[in-house]
């Protein structure tokens, strides 16, 4: 993963995932962990996600769009991505799409902590399809350790 120091200490960083076509009909039940557990007292915040599809012979069928969540297909929503980004009959590139605010309002800031970014569905599998893929986030680590 790359670095990018900013001012004040913030590093602006890059995960860089390559997916086979297997990992894309299987998230539903197989969440891909893109970015893995920070560590205590940590949140990931994504900034935000380019995803590039290398087509292959067959575009996927798919219902519901795919998205970055915080640790499972349950978990709050990091990063949405567009279903139609799987559904072409050539190479596509989608993005950056934005991060989500983590202004979580009902979900707890507790619950984000410590806590991977995992590409998943919601609904049901993708069908058919033999593309694959590689996903770039940028993203930075947040400490919310509470001040001594």
């Amino acid at each position: 993963m790359a670095q990018t120091i900013y001012p004040k200490g913030v590093f602006l960083q890059t995960a860089t995932i390559e997916l086979t076509s297997n990992q894309l009909l299987h998230m539903l039940a197989s969440p891909i962990t893109c970015i893995a557990a920070p560590g205590a007292n940590k949140i990931i915040c994504v900034v935000n996600a380019t995803f590039y599809l290398f087509f292959g012979t067959t575009p996927y069928t798919i219902a519901g769009a795919p998205k970055l969540t915080y640790q499972n297909n349950v978990g709050f929503t990091a990063c949405n991505l567009a279903a139609g980004i799987f559904t072409s009959a050539a190479d596509f590139i989608y993005g950056p799409a934005t991060g989500t605010n983590l202004n979580t309002g009902s979900t707890a800031v507790t619950s984000l902590v410590n806590q991977p970014i995992v590409l998943s569905k919601t609904s049901s599998e993708m069908t058919l399809g033999d593309g694959t893929a590689r996903l770039v986030i940028q993203y930075s680590i947040v400490d919310v350790a509470a001040a001594s």
